[in-house]
């Protein structure tokens, strides 16, 4: 795999609290947050105990993680296949045109990973660092699912702590992209997948960086970029029936 690890000189900066929910009247007051944070970590902990959680996915990263500081992790289900420029040029060219229309300006585009199972864009503008993985998997929407877990597993602790280490690392679900969608403010990063119970499809990974962004255009450049960059990205197998 050819994908380069992300920049750590730059950071987004905001007078606002950079972790705060971004989704106008679709947020969630704090007691209602509380009180899915808690369902989510009743569900994290079942999930160990009963199947480990299903084994690891897209990283998801740490408190003593930079933000942004490396690319995101091949996924266990991902396979490879032969390099297909073409494809990789079709969706990072309408990654960038996505974020080229929400900037205003021009965008650089560097192919990272060519791969249609795991295709990596690098965008560049002005300051602004988008780190863009496209990965085609069959168990798309599990992988999203066990990815979410496996980040407020991190993040929570289990009763009868019931407490959260660091609010900004849990998710926050996204609509209007793909089947699934979440925000992790802490981190920057959205993640989606258009996958479904019986469909493959692809999980999807952006993470913005740079000195011009705050969180609320951080999430509104990575929220067009996610649904662009699905539209067209390459699909996993569909899931074989046991029937």
């Amino acid at each position: 795999m050819a994908a380069a690890a992300m920049r750590t000189d730059v950071r987004p900066i905001d007078s606002r609290d950079p972790h705060e929910p971004c989704e106008g009247r679709g947020v969630h007051q704090e007691t209602r947050l509380a009180g899915r944070v808690y369902e989510c970590a009743a569900l994290a902990l079942s999930c160990l105990l009963l199947v480990g959680c299903g084994g690891r996915s897209v990283d998801s990263g740490s408190g003593d993680q930079a933000r942004g500081s490396r690319s995101v992790a091949r996924s266990s289900s991902t396979t490879t296949a032969p390099h297909s420029p073409a494809l990789a040029s079709r969706v990072c060219g309408r990654a960038a045109g996505a974020a080229r229309e929400r900037l205003g300006v021009d965008v650089a585009i560097r192919i990272a990973d060519a791969d249609p199972t795991y295709l990596e864009c690098i965008l560049d503008a002005r300051g602004v660092h988008v780190d863009v993985v496209a990965q085609a998997i069959a168990q798309a929407l599990g992988d999203y699912d066990t990815t979410l877990i496996h980040q407020v597993q991190t993040y929570v602790y289990p009763p009868p702590a019931n407490g959260v280490r660091d609010r900004g690392q849990l998710p926050h679900p996204i609509s209007g992209i793909g089947t699934k969608a979440a925000w992790i403010p802490g981190q920057y990063r959205l993640l989606a997948t258009n996958g479904t119970a019986e469909r493959g499809g692809n999980f999807l990974a952006v993470i913005v960086t740079g000195r011009s962004t705050s969180g609320r255009a951080s999430l509104a450049l990575a929220r067009v970029i996610a649904a662009a960059t699905l539209a067209v990205a390459p699909r996993g197998p569909n899931l074989r029936s046991e029937h």
